[in-house]
């Protein structure tokens, strides 16, 4: 029953908000707290200075939307402000510092537009997916295949070697 009380705490009661505002709550606070331990993964592993900065600008985006959600009890503008900046700019950027097809990021995309179908209202999902589709397979492929040099390197082959070394085929030789 505790627990219970805790996600109504997070999310709100059925009487003050409708299902959708109750799963962008969710969705708003558990992005916070995956941010924060990837702030402290990054850090602590010494990784890309950019993705850390991204990240911190992406937990400051969500606590301040959860905040104004729960508070003034208003979805329209945190489900905008939050997909539209994970769609604009969270994905492209992660993507090019995560090596790009070849790095993990591609698999957070399915949870994305998950989360953009479950938790926005049918006008702003019909924005946003199509928009999200777009900058992937338009912009990013475009990127990778046409500037190997923007995407980031790995420190080892063990990783992920640098697109560039393995188009050449000198990696696994």
């Amino acid at each position: 029953m505790q627990i219970i009380k805790n996600i109504e705490f997070i999310t709100g009661s059925s009487e003050e908000f409708n299902l959708n505002h109750r799963i962008l709550n969710a969705l708003l606070f558990g992005g916070a707290i995956l941010l924060l331990l990837v702030i402290i993964t990054d850090y602590i592993l010494q990784l890309y200075w950019l993705t850390s900065v991204l990240n911190l600008v992406a937990l400051i985006l969500f606590v301040s939307l959860f905040f104004y959600s729960r508070i003034t009890k208003k979805s329209k503008l945190a489900e905008i402000v939050a997909f539209t900046f994970l769609v604009v700019v969270f994905t492209p950027i992660m993507w090019i510092v995560n090596g790009g097809s070849r790095g993990s990021f591609q698999y957070f995309i399915p949870f994305f537009i998950i989360g953009i179908h479950v938790a926005t209202s049918q006008k702003i999902r019909k924005i946003l997916i199509p928009l999200l589709i777009v900058i992937i397979k338009g912009a990013i492929y475009k990127l990778l295949y046409s500037r190997d040099d923007t995407l980031c390197s790995f420190s080892s082959n063990f990783f992920l070697s640098p697109v560039s070394e393995v188009r050449r085929g000198k990696i696994y030789q």
